[in-house]
């Protein structure tokens, strides 16, 4: 049991090290290329860019449906995570033998690992959608006019709270799950029940 948890740990320290590391220096998440959002200038509009400022409003519009989608996933996949764990958890605490303890511990990692990896691709989403809104906000209207820019600001870069809800939280659950497992399986006495 030692050389699993020990794998499990192997395993973990390196997607978070290849998750904040990143591919591009202090970015959590992978944004849009600059090739894939199109480019429209609100300070010389011609008559063939005010079609083209339409067209681009209607892909902002779109992309602003997409990105609330992709946050209502996010929250209800969140959701039920935790209210599942709160169940395994329930189940573990009033388990009467120890094979059904590391069952539920076993389900529980396993179900960590799900979410970590399904949340933190969806918080990668959210953020690519939040990036792709501020460059066509910067095409799209004026300084004043922003309302993702002016929300977010442009003083610091801090880890966005899908990164901390996507990936913290989940990876937390796994180290939590995984220690339970361990003790669980090597010290199976300490959790049966008492003579």
């Amino acid at each position: 049991m030692t050389s699993a948890a020990v794998i499990v740990a192997a395993l973990l320290a390196g997607y978070v090290a290849s998750r904040l590391r990143g591919p591009r220096h202090r970015e959590w998440f992978i944004g849009p290329l600059p090739g894939e959002v199109p480019t429209y200038d609100h300070r010389a509009p011609t008559l063939s860019s005010r079609t083209a400022r339409t067209e681009l409003q209607a892909f902002y519009d779109r992309l602003v449906q997409m990105h609330r989608h992709e946050y209502n996933l996010f929250n209800a996949r969140l959701g039920a995570f935790l209210v599942v764990t709160t169940l395994l958890l329930n189940g573990y605490a009033n388990a009467k033998t120890p094979s059904l303890r590391l069952t539920t511990c076993t389900a529980g990692l396993g179900l960590s690992l799900l979410v970590l990896y399904l949340l933190s691709r969806t918080g990668g989403a959210i953020q690519w959608y939040t990036l792709a809104l501020f460059r066509l906000e910067e095409a799209l209207y004026p300084e004043d006019l922003r309302p993702y820019l002016t929300r977010r600001g442009q003083k610091s870069k801090p880890p966005p709270v899908s990164f901390f809800l996507g990936v913290v939280v989940p990876l937390a659950a796994v180290l939590f799950w995984s220690a339970l497992l361990i003790v669980t399986s090597s010290h199976p006495l300490l959790i049966g029940d008492p003579p």
